[in-house]
């Protein structure tokens, strides 16, 4: 930065910025095509603000304490008796179809049915009417799936031993 003899540099600046001005706006008279002339100077005075000397005391004031209650409102419906009445009737319609059943190896995809379909028909609005059909529809799907799965296994032992 340079050190000016006389002091401050924006005085300087601003007799420049002067003699630009006038000399653009006289000197219509003889244009130049190839010289242009343009600048900008920005002069900033730094006055420094201190933000602590405006202090502003502000008292607080609070409305009396208010107190009330809520209603208690549940969205969804109550349903602890309906949910005993329906594993009663998931585990009496479990037993009913193992029963039947000869074959000890549809055990495990009987109750898997049985679980899915109670938990399809539990998010329905009337879970006691629409889980037994959803369970004899899974159960067969069960049953099939399993003996498919029986048959494509003796074929791959057949094509195995040969």
């Amino acid at each position: 930065m340079a050190i000016w003899p006389f002091g401050s540099a924006a005085p300087v600046l601003l007799a420049l910025w002067e003699r630009m001005i006038d000399s653009l706006f006289n000197n219509f008279s003889k244009p130049a095509i190839a010289k242009a002339i343009a600048g900008f100077v920005f002069l900033t005075i730094n006055r420094k603000k201190n933000m602590n000397n405006n202090k502003t005391i502000v008292t607080a004031r609070f409305a009396p304490e208010t107190r009330f209650t809520l209603p208690t409102a549940t969205n969804a419906p109550f349903r602890t008796n309906l949910e005993t009445e329906f594993e009663r009737l998931k585990n009496r319609l479990l037993a009913e179809t193992l029963d039947e059943t000869e074959q000890p190896e549809l055990n495990a995809p009987l109750r898997r049915a049985a679980n899915d379909a109670a938990a399809l028909a539990w998010v329905t609005r009337y879970p006691l009417l629409v889980f037994p059909a959803l369970f004899e529809e899974k159960s067969r799907t069960a049953v099939r799936q399993a003996a498919r799965q029986a048959r494509i296994y003796a074929n791959s032992r057949e094509i195995i031993a040969a």
